[in-house]
C-alpha cells in the first residue's frame, strides 16, 4: 500500500494539535496481478494497464490536493515506488519504508490463486490463512502481524507530519 498524508487545518487556532489527513493509494496492476499470482513482498513491476492508472491517480490527486502532501510515504517495493513517483514526481520528496510493504505471504508468494487454493499441500494451509487474521502464512507472516507492522509505520508518519510547523 502506498501511504500519503495530507495536512489539514492550516490557519486554524488549534495551536497545539493539528489534524492530519490520510489518504491512501493501492499501488497500480502488476503483471502477476493479471495472472492472479500471490506477490507478497516478491518485487514485481507495474503492466502497462498498471502505469496508466498511476497516472491517472496522480492527475486526479492534484486536481484533490493542489497544494500537494506535506509527507509522502511508499513501501520499498518497486511496484509501490512507481506508483508513487507517477503521481509525486520524481523530484518530490518521498519516504520509503519497508514496513508499508503488503503482507509476507510466505510459500503462497509466487504461487497463483488456484495453484495453493487446490494443490493439496498448501490447499488447507490457504484456508487457514484467509480465514484466520492470526494464522500465519508457511515461511511469512499473519494478517494480524501485517497490520500491526503497517500501523506502527502509520504511527510514525502521523507524528511526523503532525510535527511540521506551517505557518
Amino acid at each position: 500500500p502506498n501511504l500519503n498524508l495530507r495536512m489539514m487545518g492550516e490557519g486554524t487556532q488549534h495551536h497545539s494539535r493539528r489534524q492530519v489527513q490520510v489518504v491512501f493509494v493501492r499501488h497500480g496492476e502488476t503483471w502477476w496481478n493479471r495472472e492472479r499470482r500471490l506477490q507478497g513482498q516478491i518485487d514485481t513491476d507495474l503492466s502497462d494497464l498498471g502505469q496508466e492508472q498511476a497516472r491517472i491517480t496522480g492527475a486526479r490527486l492534484r486536481e484533490l490536493y493542489p497544494d500537494g502532501f506535506d509527507i509522502v510515504a511508499s513501501s520499498d517495493l518497486k511496484r509501490a515506488m512507481d506508483t508513487t513517483i507517477a503521481i509525486i514526481g520524481s523530484d518530490s520528496p518521498m519516504v520509503a519504508d519497508a514496513r508499508l510493504r503488503e503482507i509476507h505471504a510466505g510459500d503462497f508468494e509466487g504461487k497463483t490463486i488456484r495453484e495453493v487454493a487446490t494443490d493439496e499441500a498448501t490447499k488447507q494451509a490457504w484456508q487457514a490463512f484467509v480465514s484466520d487474521r492470526s494464522f500465519r502464512a508457511p515461511n511469512g507472516e499473519s494478517h494480524d502481524d501485517h497490520m500491526a507492522r503497517c500501523a506502527a509505520a502509520l504511527d510514525d508518519l502521523v507524528l511526523k507530519a503532525a510535527a511540521i510547523d506551517k505557518v
